[in-house]
């Protein structure tokens, strides 16, 4: 279990000898996802500052259903939260949100005959 303290999260354990670790940026909101922390709170200001200037590079893998057509292309569409509905919050096509920018390259395809 874990609990904001400071500015960090820290562990409630009984182990008093474990770094505080400093939340920065949630990827995959609504999927696995994963939390990348910070050891510092300068890490974490400088993680949070390259992230909000495109200095990142984040990388996703997905399954897909259907077919597709291309074995690379480019999906420039803008992205923002949801505002209703199951999905709320979770960033997604949006009219209004930021400009996104997304690569995509078909790693493998199975045939049609594999079920």
């Amino acid at each position: 279990t874990w609990k904001q303290r400071g500015g960090g999260a820290q562990s409630t354990g009984h182990d008093h000898h474990q770094q505080p670790a400093y939340p920065v940026h949630r990827l995959g909101r609504g999927t696995s996802g994963v939390l990348v922390c910070a050891k510092t709170r300068e890490a974490r200001h400088k993680l949070s500052d390259d992230l909000n200037k495109g200095r990142v590079t984040k990388i996703y893998r997905a399954l897909v259903q259907g077919i597709v057509e291309k074995d690379v292309f480019d999906i420039k569409a803008p992205i923002g939260p949801i505002k209703q509905g199951p999905h709320k919050g979770i960033n997604a096509f949006c009219k209004t949100g930021r400009a996104s920018w997304t690569r995509v390259k078909v790693l493998h395809r199975n045939s049609l005959t594999e079920t």
